[in-house]
């Protein structure tokens, strides 16, 4: 229950906030929200129990115009207008309780009336104001300046006229009933106090919670930081090691195709330099074999080429031997 009635209040809160905003105009523009939100509901009860009670229609239109002028600010945050919209919310909201409460003293002539309305409500309303248009680290200095000259001067209002004689009937305004207006006034003046103070602290607990989110978010994005860190170097070693992968399938591909080309010159070698003695032996052997060839053919001759033959092999033989131990 009390999450969604906090939630209520802060329903209209982020109307008109955009990211391409200054902070300070972002909290600017959620302050104000927020104040037009709780000027519409103070005097939507007022105006309600004015009406019921009282049927005053004169003072139940002062505040229905009230209501109209917070609920405008809140449309014109709505579509973006937020300039506009503090504009309103600082200067023309309070021109309006005054103006309208000058326009019931030349026209209406309540004394009573006008010197509730003019001038304490307007001075009282002008505590929310100053602190909107201010830097945001100057807000809080600002606003407690203006809210205690906003106090000092409701409190002593009247007893000032009275110590310095001045006599206000001069001015239209009649002291009839001094003690309920300087009640009415100093109970108006606790109230929307109470209110700001609910608002003040409502805004420091979100503010708590933002800091904590923020803060939380920092620590896991340094994490996520030093995750990014730790996988770009074993990134860079992933890479590093399939290069120098890559580099010794290169080397060993080149001495798999030399050994293949050894194979093939070791082909060649036993297919034409090798065989040509080994055929010849073999044919010697066959011609020795032969009887008319030993008879007719000189065994010496057969011989002597059985030599030269079987030298000429051993040449060859050793001829691939350096070859192999030269690749190798």
């Amino acid at each position: 229950m009390n999450s969604r009635f906090i939630a209520y209040l802060n329903y209209p809160a982020r109307w008109g906030v955009s990211s391409r905003l200054h902070p300070a105009i972002q909290k600017h523009v959620i302050l104000c929200n927020l104040m037009s939100w709780v000027i519409v509901h103070f005097n939507t009860a007022y105006l309600l129990y004015d009406a019921f009670y009282f049927g005053l229609a004169l003072r139940s239109l002062t505040s229905a115009l009230i209501i109209l002028l917070p609920l405008g600010c809140l449309w014109l945050n709505r579509q973006g207008y937020t300039f506009v919209s503090r504009l309103l919310s600082s200067f023309m909201y309070a021109a309006l309780v005054f103006f309208y409460g000058l326009l019931i003293k030349f026209f209406v002539h309540p004394p009573d009336l006008i010197h509730y309305l003019s001038p304490r409500i307007p001075l009282i309303m002008f505590v929310f104001f100053p602190f909107l248009f201010l830097d945001f680290n100057r807000e809080r200095a600002a606003f407690w300046g203006a809210y205690l000259l906003n106090i000092a001067y409701v409190v002593l209002y009247d007893p000032l006229h009275t110590l310095l004689g001045i006599d206000m009937a001069h001015f239209g305004l009649y002291l009839k009933n001094y003690g309920v207006m300087t009640q009415n006034s100093i109970t108006f003046l606790i109230n929307i106090s109470m209110s700001f103070a609910f608002l003040l602290e409502l805004n420091r607990r979100y503010e708590r919670r933002i800091r904590k989110l923020n803060k939380k978010l920092r620590k896991k994005n340094a994490r996520i930081f030093t995750q990014n860190e730790t996988l770009t170097l074993q990134k860079e070693e992933i890479l590093a090691l399939n290069n120098h992968l890559e580099a010794m399938v290169e080397e060993r591909t080149q001495k798999l195709s030399e050994r293949n080309q050894q194979l093939a010159d070791y082909a060649f070698w036993n297919a034409h330099k090798l065989r040509a003695p080994v055929a010849s032996i073999l044919g010697l052997f066959e011609v020795m074999q032969l009887e008319e060839n030993r008879v007719g053919y000189p065994q010496d001759t057969l011989m002597l080429h059985l030599f030269n033959t079987v030298k000429a092999l051993d040449q060859v033989i050793k001829h691939m031997q350096v070859l192999v131990e030269e690749e190798s």
